[in-house]
């Protein structure tokens, strides 16, 4: 290919570089991506959970909490590349902490042996206005603090599933011990067979309520 270039301040070298950081940056996104689904959906040791968990990150301490920001369907790993160099150029970046795109979003783990309970809210805006400085996600999860990679698996379903009901419930962020008994109904809510049986029960209910002006499901 050939490039005409008229800008006197935009180098060659400088183009080469973004082109190749950037496709490096997305095959890094697409093995990340992979470890994360194996870890959520096979199943696995809590010794086998902590090891995936290390090759994400070998410097995770254990004492960690994870964040979920979905970004809408929209929302490519190219996308979240522009959200990932805030973190890299802010006081965030440490060694034990994780950023990634993940399912049309960012999934951001904090760790550090120093962490406490009652940090984790000041820490979730922080983390929050530092990545998406213009407020620019759909909405966000926070999960509980955890004490071992071994709960790794759990501690990422906690902030995509308190993401969800963020979600539904038309909120910016909630956190996943705010939740109550919606703690065991939203995983219920991800599994195809009995959303699909939920739906047909419940149809009819709709549709009754639509043609009567009535309000049985609602």
């Amino acid at each position: 290919p050939i490039f005409l270039i008229e800008a006197s301040d935009l180098y060659f070298e400088t183009i080469i570089y973004k082109i190749s950081s950037t496709s490096r940056a997305l095959k890094d996104t697409a093995f990340l991506n992979s470890l994360i689904d194996r870890i959520l959906y096979e199943n696995m040791t809590g010794e086998e959970e902590s090891a995936h968990a290390k090759k994400l990150n070998p410097s995770f301490e254990n004492l960690f909490f994870s964040l979920y920001f979905d970004c809408g369907s929209d929302f490519t790993p190219k996308d979240a590349l522009e959200f990932i160099e805030n973190y890299q150029r802010s006081e965030l970046n440490q060694a034990e902490n994780f950023i990634t795109y993940y399912k049309n979003g960012i999934l951001f783990v904090h760790s550090n042996l120093r962490l406490r309970e009652e940090q984790t809210k000041d820490l979730a805006e922080r983390i929050s206005s530092t990545v998406f400085p213009d407020g620019s996600f759909n909405c966000a999860g926070v999960s509980d603090l955890h004490l071992t990679l071994t709960e790794f698996k759990a501690c990422i379903r906690e902030s995509m599933h308190a993401s969800a009901f963020s979600r539904d419930e038309n909120k910016k962020c909630v956190f996943y011990r705010e939740l109550g008994l919606m703690k065991l109904i939203l995983p219920l809510s991800q599994n195809i067979e009995l959303k699909s049986y939920s739906d047909r029960l419940l149809k009819g209910v709709i549709d009754y309520d639509v043609e009567n002006n009535s309000s049985l499901y609602f």
